[in-house]
C-alpha cells in the first residue's frame, strides 16, 4: 500500500503563499517586484512549484537523440530526468529513478543503451519504461506490470523536445503545430549540435528575464550590441524608418518566393497583459543586488538562442520555443528566486533557474 497516497503532511509553504499573494495585491504596480522575490528560499520553492514543475520546459533537440537507445538527461530541481528514444522513433521521457530503492538509472549526461538496467541491482527496463527484470528476490506474488519508470509528459515538434512534470499540463498543441510549421524548412531532426555553451547568470531568474525584455539599458552598457540588433523589430513600430520597411518588404518577397514561413503568430500572454520596463524605476533591484553581490542565484542557457524582442516585457513569438534552458534547482548562494503571475509567461518563453 502507497502510504503518501492517503497521508498528507500539509503544505509548509502556505504562510509564504499568503504572503506572496498578499505582496502581489498591494505592491506599487510600476516598481519591481519586492525584494523577497528575488532573494527568498520559501519563495523560490514556490517558484519551482509553480512555474519549472507545472509548465512545459524545452529538454533538448531530437536530433540530440537520433538512433534508438539514445539519450539525455536533465535536472529539474530536485528531479532528475530521461529522455530516451525508443522504438520506432518514438521518444519518451520518464523520472531517472529506479522504481526499486530509488537508484539513479542514467548518470551521464548523454549515451545509448540497448536497456535502461539499474547498476544497483540490476532492474532491467525496456526504453518505453516497462520493467522486464527484477531478479528472482521479489517473491512470487510481484508484478511487474505494477512497477515500470515513472513516466514524465512529453510532446516533440519542430526538431525540439518539451516536457511537463505536471500531471494536468497546460495545452500546447496550438504552439507546436506552429512551431512544427515554421520549422518545417529546416528539417531540424536531421541536424547536428556543433557548439554548446553555457552561460552562468549569477542573478535570480526573474532579474535575467526582466533585463532580457527591454534595450532602455543597451546605449549606456553595450552600445556596441545596437550596430548589429534593433532595438525594435517590427514595421509598425514609430521608430521604423522607410529603409528598414523596404527592407522587411524585400526580405519578406523573398521568403515568400522560397515558401518559407515568416508571418508572425502570437502565443500565451498577449503583451498588454505584460508591464512594460521603459523608464519603469529600478533602485529597489538595484539595492538588493547593492547588499548580496553576486548572490541572486544562477541561470544557464545552452544551446542557440532565438531571436527577442525588445519592447518592456512584452513575450513574443520569436522567443517561443528557441533555446534551451535546463536545470533548474536551488542556488548556492543566498538568492532565490519566487514567482509572480505577471511572470507566468508560456513555459518556451521562460529561463530556469539552476
Amino acid at each position: 500500500m502507497d502510504v503518501t497516497a492517503t497521508l498528507s503532511l500539509g503544505d509548509p509553504l502556505e504562510p509564504a503563499r499568503k504572503a506572496t499573494a498578499e505582496m502581489l495585491q498591494t505592491r506599487e504596480r510600476t516598481y519591481s517586484l519586492p525584494q523577497p522575490f528575488y532573494t527568498d528560499e520559501r519563495l523560490f520553492q514556490i517558484d519551482m512549484q509553480e512555474i519549472f514543475q507545472k509548465e512545459w520546459l524545452i529538454a533538448g533537440m531530437t536530433c540530440e537523440i537520433p538512433a534508438k537507445g539514445n539519450y539525455i538527461t536533465l535536472q529539474i530541481g530536485n528531479n532528475p530526468i530521461l529522455v530516451v528514444r525508443g522504438a520506432e522513433g518514438k521518444v519518451h521521457a520518464f523520472h531517472n529513478v529506479c522504481r526499486h530503492r530509488g537508484s539513479r538509472l542514467c548518470v551521464s549526461d548523454k549515451g545509448k543503451v540497448a536497456k535502461l538496467v539499474c547498476h544497483y541491482h540490476q532492474w532491467t527496463y525496456e526504453l518505453d519504461g516497462r520493467l522486464l527484470f527484477a531478479g528472482t528476490e521479489m517473491g512470487a506474488d510481484f508484478d511487474m506490470k505494477q512497477y515500470g519508470l515513472k513516466p514524465v509528459n512529453v510532446k516533440v515538434a519542430g526538431g525540439y523536445i518539451f516536457i511537463s512534470l505536471a500531471e494536468n499540463p497546460p495545452a500546447i498543441d496550438e504552439f507546436l503545430a506552429t512551431l512544427e510549421h515554421y520549422m518545417e524548412p529546416y528539417d531540424m531532426e536531421n541536424t547536428k549540435v556543433a557548439v554548446q555553451t553555457t552561460l552562468m547568470e549569477k542573478a535570480n531568474w526573474k532579474l535575467v528575464l526582466e533585463n532580457n525584455r527591454e534595450c532602455y539599458h543597451c546605449s549606456g552598457s553595450h552600445p556596441e550590441l545596437l550596430q548589429t540588433l534593433l532595438e525594435w523589430d517590427d514595421t509598425n513600430d514609430p521608430r521604423a524608418s522607410q529603409e528598414f520597411k523596404d527592407h522587411v518588404a524585400a526580405s519578406a518577397a523573398a521568403w515568400e518566393a522560397e515558401k518559407i514561413p515568416y508571418l508572425h503568430k502570437s502565443h500565451g500572454l498577449p503583451a498588454a497583459l505584460v508591464e512594460p520596463l521603459h523608464g519603469r524605476p529600478h533602485d529597489r533591484v538595484h539595492r538588493v543586488a547593492d547588499q548580496r553581490p553576486g548572490n541572486h542565484g544562477h541561470h544557464q542557457v545552452a544551446g542557440a538562442q532565438g531571436r527577442r524582442g525588445r519592447r518592456g516585457l512584452r513575450p513574443r513569438a520569436h522567443a517561443q520555443g528557441v533555446g534551451r534552458h535546463q536545470r533548474p534547482g536551488p542556488p548556492s548562494g543566498g538568492g532565490k528566486p519566487a514567482w509572480d503571475q505577471l511572470y507566468r509567461l508560456p513555459a518556451w518563453a521562460i529561463f530556469e533557474d539552476i
